[in-house]
């Protein structure tokens, strides 16, 4: 027994729609919507720090040059 392509995308559709239903069902039926925004972010803490001091260093040693050239 041969089953087409849109047989099967129907198939996957409406499971994954029957799974979206039972979840519901099985939450007392409260509904919980992704914030949209990633749950941590895109860098640390310390990577900012780091990433800051690099700039300042950069920042620094054009300023040393630019005078160095001045005198």
């Amino acid at each position: 027994m041969k089953t087409s392509v849109k047989t099967k995308i129907w198939n996957g559709q409406a499971r994954q729609f029957c799974d979206d239903v039972m979840s519901v069902i099985e939450n007392n039926g409260e509904v919980t919507l992704p914030s949209g925004r990633p749950l941590e972010p895109l860098f640390t803490k310390r990577q900012r720090q780091l990433a800051l001091l690099i700039v300042w260093a950069l920042i620094f040693a054009g300023l040393f040059v630019v005078a160095k050239v001045i005198n």
